[in-house]
């Protein structure tokens, strides 16, 4: 008796079959000049070579150039990002912040008025992905792709590096606006009695 396993297989096998005879029959007959089938992350381009019909396995590189005939161009990137890409969980990109003053207005008792100081904070690396953001200190002063990154001293800011930006919502991530994601993130920094809140926070460059 034939098992489970061999009879799922077999079923496989019959449809992949299946599968090809009906594309070299629309290859054979239909007016195309070549047919790409997507199967098991896999991609595989039929197409005509004289009388013959040829599979050719391709890599998902040779068809994005394939696909984009443009020229893809980031325009000028905002001061300090040091990396742009996208991949499947979105578009990310990564600034480098180097150390220096900030302001920071803390709401101790009347939010009103704030309590305006000015701490140099350390070197900074924001990233974001999609429409999460990121950001963490540095132990130096300058930017390597090994450095270690250290949690980032500020209160609305996970243990993992996850900017919580309470009820604001950042604009997904884009070069055009990583550095509105940035002022947001500077402006909505504010410490009341140890627990996030809403403030105010510029940079001043030493």
């Amino acid at each position: 008796m034939e098992s489970g396993a061999e009879s799922i297989l077999g079923e496989m096998e019959s449809k992949e079959a299946t599968a090809s005879a009906l594309i070299r029959h629309l290859a054979a007959h239909a007016q195309y000049e070549a047919a790409l089938l997507f199967t098991r992350g896999q991609y595989l381009l039929y197409y005509h070579s004289g009388a013959e019909l040829i599979c050719k396995g391709l890599s998902a590189q040779t068809l994005r150039a394939a696909f984009i005939e443009e020229p893809v161009d980031s325009g000028w990137l905002p001061e300090g990002v040091v990396r742009w890409g996208s991949g499947p969980a979105g578009t990310f990109i990564v600034k480098f912040v180097p150390p220096g003053k900030q302001e920071l207005h803390l709401s101790i008792q009347n939010p009103a008025e704030p309590l305006i100081i000015t701490p140099t904070l350390p070197a900074l690396v924001f990233a974001g992905v999609q429409s999460t953001y990121y950001v963490w200190a540095l132990p130096t002063g300058s930017y390597y792709p090994l450095t270690p990154l250290c949690h980032a001293p500020f209160p609305n800011v996970y243990p993992d590096g996850h900017i919580c930006f309470g009820s604001n919502r950042p604009s997904a991530v884009s070069w055009e606006t990583l550095d509105e994601a940035w002022h947001l993130f500077l402006d909505i920094v504010s410490l009341s009695k140890g627990r996030v809140g809403v403030g105010k926070k510029r940079a001043e460059r030493d």
